[in-house]
């Protein structure tokens, strides 16, 4: 991309720069280099934060003194950065994949390898750094793949009581995984269950979901078909329940959505299965008693691959199918909770030899609700094959294209128009407008911000980024705090398609567009003092934002950052 906007600071004319008001940015941390020596920060952090008070916790899966990841903490304020531990890839344990809980003043996780028997651990530490303990760690794979208690945990803990409990990818009696509980203090291990891979499922790789002492959740595969299950178990150890066994057929296959519990029932979807295997629909009792196919997809008018999770409303599910439809286009689809009722709310047209139509088509994203109206965003079609912005009333009685993108000038990917060209982050609503970015387009290419009405009406591009001083090519979504939007643009901000990413605000009328902060320049080691090419949306707390460079830094490796809002 950065290539695309030096070459069009060569084509376009000169244009007025946005004013850039200087500010002083908190760099929270900037991670240290992995060549040629060791750090007791840590790299390349992968999992998200644990805030408490003031103070975030998280890990690295590299780095440290060994290499092997580490555990921190950095006050909100950029003050009090500490390595809180570094793994040695011993005993202690490496590779910490998953976010930490936080029980009180101790953080509990898991590590994917190290261990007594490189096979994973599950640790504590405290949020001083003091009193690290190795809780407990796999037992070592034999040749089988087997062992007593479970192998490579990558899931977060869920906490109840004085355990935490987890599951595990592998391992256990037969090689197919486990579900475990372990005491807070390391004391005792209780293998909750392990998976044959054959009747009762194998290979969980989702957390587990608790609710009033059980735990419920999915295997991927296994099953009486090999096709996945869903499970549950009691906190108490007193057993496992195979819920449900897929078998591939009218029932679905290889659950990989989250479930959503409601009144005793455990809704999901598969995205392969059913009579025709292009996904369904499903709901179970919690207790496994009765399942239910509420829709199987067949790749008609109904769509297929339904991938997105579900929302709840009242008792209707309402979900996207990226697939599917008369022309292959998607769908948007409503089923009842006891699966009375499949509606088909809108079938996405098709396209024509321009390969544009009326609504839009293959709808990834999950809906958005507002009273009895659903909105959403469809990544190709429309007027202009660019996207579109569209909303549906719940019955389906109406459907409306609130806004078809317009292409870029020429063909050209990144070229100019009047409105932007390929939304990505979705739409913020606030009342009764949406608020959202185009990645592209816009009147110099580098895309736009656009407001629009929820009912189509008023849309407005209420910024084009020049690429220049401003900024290019958003790719974070917006964040709404009272009349003010606060983004982030990968690109841009020091010139004429020069530069490493900005952060901007501006008023919900579109009025005052403020650059809040510009990343500095990368030296010939592709480091620099702040960092570099943010991508994702901020975070507002008390006028300041907090955030994320996915470069730059002190060694290249990213920063977290914070800047205050003026």
């Amino acid at each position: 991309m950065k290539t695309r906007l030096l070459w069009l600071s060569l084509v376009l004319t000169l244009v007025a720069r946005p004013a850039t008001i200087l500010a002083q940015v908190d760099v929270l941390h900037s991670f240290s280099a992995l060549v040629l020596e060791t750090n007791i920060q840590g790299s390349y952090p992968v999992a998200g934060l644990v805030l408490s008070g003031n103070t975030l916790y998280g890990t690295t899966p590299t780095g440290g003194l060994s290499e092997q990841g580490a555990v921190f903490k950095i006050n909100t304020d950029g003050s009090g950065y500490a390595g809180l531990y570094s793994f040695m890839g011993g005993s202690d344990g490496a590779t910490p994949v998953a976010s930490l809980i936080l029980v009180d003043d101790t953080l509990f996780g898991t590590t994917e390898g190290g261990g007594i028997s490189n096979s994973g651990t599950i640790f504590a530490i405290n949020t001083d750094g003091s009193g690290y303990t190795n809780l407990y760690s796999f037992s070592e794979l034999d040749t089988n793949l087997d062992n007593s208690d479970g192998a490579n945990p990558s899931a977060s803990l869920v906490f109840a009581g004085n355990m935490v409990y987890g599951t595990t990818q592998a391992g256990g009696t037969y090689g197919a995984g486990t579900v475990f509980g372990l005491t807070t203090n390391g004391s005792f291990f209780t293998n909750l269950y392990s998976f044959t891979g054959g009747n009762d499922g194998g290979f969980p790789q989702a957390g587990l979901t608790l609710s009033n002492g059980v735990l419920y959740g999915t295997a991927l595969n296994g099953g009486l078909d090999f096709r996945g299950t869903i499970f549950a178990i009691n906190t108490n150890s007193t057993g496992f329940t195979n819920l449900y066994n897929f078998m591939g057929r009218n029932d679905g296959g290889f659950p990989a959505a989250n479930l959503v519990l409601s009144d005793g029932w455990l809704y999901g979807t598969t995205a392969y299965g059913g009579s025709n295997f292009l996904g369904n629909v499903f709901g179970l009792s919690m207790d496994g008693s009765v399942f239910t196919n509420l829709y199987e997809f067949t790749g008609g008018d109904d769509g297929s691959g339904p991938a997105s999770g579900l929302i709840l409303m009242g008792d209707m599910l309402y979900g996207t199918a990226a697939y599917g439809g008369t022309s292959s286009n998607g769908t948007v689809y409503a089923v009842n909770t006891n699966g009375s009722a499949f509606t088909n709310l809108h079938i996405f047209s098709a396209l024509n030899t321009n390969f544009d139509n009326g609504d839009g088509g293959t709808p990834e994203a999950g809906l958005a609700s507002s009273g009895s109206e659903l909105f959403g965003t469809a990544r190709y079609g429309g007027l202009n094959d660019s996207g579109t912005v569209f909303g549906v009333s719940t019955n389906g009685a109406t459907f409306s294209t609130l806004m078809s993108f317009n292409p870029s000038v020429n063909g050209f990917e990144f070229d100019a128009n009047s409105d932007g060209a390929s939304p990505q982050g979705g739409v913020v609503l606030s009342g009764d407008a949406l608020f959202g970015t185009a990645n592209q387009g816009g009147a110099w290419g580098n895309g736009t911000i656009f407001s629009m009405e929820t009912n189509g009406s008023n849309f407005a591009t209420l910024y084009s980024f020049s690429g220049q001083n401003d900024g290019g090519m958003p790719a974070a979504g917006l964040t709404l705090s009272g009349n003010t939007l606060y983004g982030a643009a990968e690109y841009g901000g020091l010139g004429f398609g020069a530069g490493y990413g900005v952060l901007y605000s501006i008023e919900t009328n579109g009025s005052d567009f403020t650059v809040i902060y510009t990343f500095s320049l990368l030296d010939t080691n592709f480091e620099n003092g702040d960092g570099a090419n943010p991508v994702a949306s901020l975070l507002f707390a008390n006028n300041v934002l907090y955030g994320t460079t996915t470069a730059g830094g002190g060694s290249g490796n990213g920063t977290i950052f914070a800047v205050t809002t003026d």
